[in-house]
Formats: structure tokens, C-alpha cells, sequence
């Protein structure tokens, strides 16, 4: 029995011995990675929330409620506060595209291009004399009006916090407004018909605070808030914007969001011969379907 134990002990030994001799080798040439080498780089990996992605793209509408006020005075120095609801019988609601990019250049960075255009159309009869620019619009005139808006926002976001759950960070934005409007009388005849168009370009930067957390591995809730103001020289503005929006993962790295936000932006200034005041808010309901692309790996 004493001779059996021994020389059982004696292969394993030497089992072991040529099988330690076999794994040295191989590392040495390449063909076999040491454990601990993952090990060290898993280490340097930063748990985040699941919706933290390299790169989204969104898609999706607005139903839009608004409320316009705008006044243009000309080289007389004359202009109206005309309430394009009120005043001109435009519709209050108008449903529109918006369309979203997000680019992860690390867990905590993200920059944000977003992007929606409104066009809205109306018919009135006046009911009271108003100006716009150096032309008077009188009471009983028929007037066809027109108001195209495209919204750009570029912004810069940086996460002071960053957990695997929630996320807060602070960001800073640009809007870029551009707004184009068609004024045409119909008299009471064909021949008496006149038309004049305005454009102008309204440039805006914003600071605020974003964030989001994650419920669950496939909801979660994201926003942000933000505020500027600005008095420079002829210019003056200020903007105050925010939305929320509630996301869930379908599937894979397809998501859809049910959200609300808005925005209220008053600004002065001066452009091509005529002095704008432009105070614009409108809030509403976002609905939108995201794709999420790229490395997730974050360090």
C-alpha cells in the first residue's frame, strides 16, 4: 500500500512538472496570455449607466403649443408688438421633426447637435391697424402671412458626476435661430396686391445642468435646464430652455422616448435696416425613436 501511495505521489509530480514546463513555454512564445493581463485591464474599465453610448442618433416629432410676439420697425422707427396668435389667426399648435446627434468623446463628455424647423400659415382680416417694418397694415385688410423657423443647437456637456446608476454635469450651449416671414395684402381686386418678406438671424449661447439616471438595465430618465442673458451694444437676449424625457431600451441599441420641454427666448436687435424684437416660447410633447452606435468600452 505504502509503495502504491508513493508512486501515485510520484506521477503527479512529475504530471505537474511537465505541464508547468509546457504553460512556461507558451507564454514565453506568445501562443498562451497570462490571466492577470485581462485582469489589469478590466480593472481600468468605468462602470456607467446603460444608455452612456459612443455615439445616437434621434429621430422623432414635436407637438408644438406656441406663443409669438414680434415687433420689426423700420427706417421711420415705427413697428407694431404684433401677437401672431391674436393678431393674425395663427394656430397655436403646429407638430414638427426634430432630430438629435450625440457624440460620446468619453463616458463623461457628450456633444449634442439638435435641429427642428416650424412653418406656419394663416389668413386674417384686421381688426386693427398694425405696422411691420416701414409698412401699415390697416383695419379691414386681408392679410396672408407666413412664419418659417429652423432651430440649431450645438452644446457641450461635461458629467461632474458619473456613477452606474446616475450621471450630473454641466453644459454649455449655442442656439442659432434663424426666422423668416412673408407678409401678403389681398385687396379687393387682383391688381391691388402687395408682398414683403423679412429674414433675420438670431445667435444665442446658453449655460445649464444635465443629467440622468437608470432605473432599471432598460429605463431611465434623462434632461437638462438651461438659462442665458446677454446685453451687448444694440443686441439684448435671454433664453431659458428644458426637457425631460423618459427613455427605454426595446432592444439592443434601439431605444424610444416619451419627453417634454420647451423654450422661452426674448431678443433685441438690429439687422438689415430694421430693429426686431422677437419674443418666442413654445413647449410640448416629444416623442422619439433613438440608435446607439460605437465602442462602449469606457476608461
Amino acid at each position: 500500500m505504502k509503495n502504491l501511495t508513493f508512486n501515485a505521489s510520484m506521477l503527479l509530480l512529475l504530471f505537474g512538472s511537465v505541464l508547468y514546463g509546457q504553460t512556461e513555454e507558451a507564454v514565453k512564445t506568445g501562443e498562451v496570455t497570462p490571466v492577470f493581463q485581462d485582469t489589469v485591464v478590466d480593472s481600468n474599465l468605468r462602470d456607467v449607466p446603460w444608455y452612456v453610448e459612443r455615439y445616437r442618433i434621434s429621430v422623432g416629432g414635436y407637438e408644438m403649443l406656441n406663443n409669438t410676439n414680434i415687433g420689426i420697425e423700420g427706417t421711420s422707427g415705427r413697428g407694431t408688438d404684433v401677437d401672431f396668435e391674436r393678431d393674425l389667426g395663427f394656430d397655436k399648435k403646429n407638430t414638427t421633426i426634430l432630430a438629435e446627434f450625440e457624440w460620446r468623446s468619453s463616458s463623461r463628455s457628450r456633444f449634442t447637435l439638435n435641429y427642428f424647423n416650424s412653418r406656419r400659415n394663416s389668413g386674417r382680416t384686421l381688426d386693427r391697424d398694425i405696422t411691420i417694418g416701414d409698412e401699415t397694415y390697416f383695419i379691414n385688410t386681408s392679410l396672408n402671412t407666413s412664419i418659417e423657423t429652423n432651430f440649431f443647437r450645438f452644446s457641450y456637456g461635461y458629467a461632474i458626476f458619473s456613477k452606474p446608476k446616475y450621471e450630473v454635469g454641466l453644459l454649455i450651449g449655442t442656439h442659432t435661430i434663424t426666422t423668416k416671414i412673408g407678409v401678403e395684402v389681398q385687396g379687393e381686386t387682383a391688381n391691388i396686391e402687395r408682398s414683403k418678406t423679412f429674414d433675420a438671424v438670431a445667435p444665442l449661447v446658453d449655460f445649464g445642468i444635465w443629467g440622468g439616471y437608470a432605473f432599471t438595465d432598460r429605463f431611465a430618465l434623462r434632461g437638462e435646464i438651461n438659462y442665458f442673458q446677454l446685453r451687448i451694444d444694440t443686441f439684448d437676449g435671454k433664453t431659458f430652455g428644458y426637457n425631460v424625457a423618459g427613455v427605454y431600451r426595446v432592444w439592443k441599441k434601439l431605444d424610444v422616448a416619451l419627453g417634454y420641454g420647451g423654450l422661452d427666448l426674448n431678443v433685441n436687435f438690429n439687422q438689415n435696416n430694421a430693429h426686431y424684437d422677437i419674443d418666442w416660447g413654445h413647449n410640448g410633447l416629444m416623442i422619439f425613436a433613438s440608435y446607439s452606435f460605437g465602442n462602449k468600452k469606457w476608461r
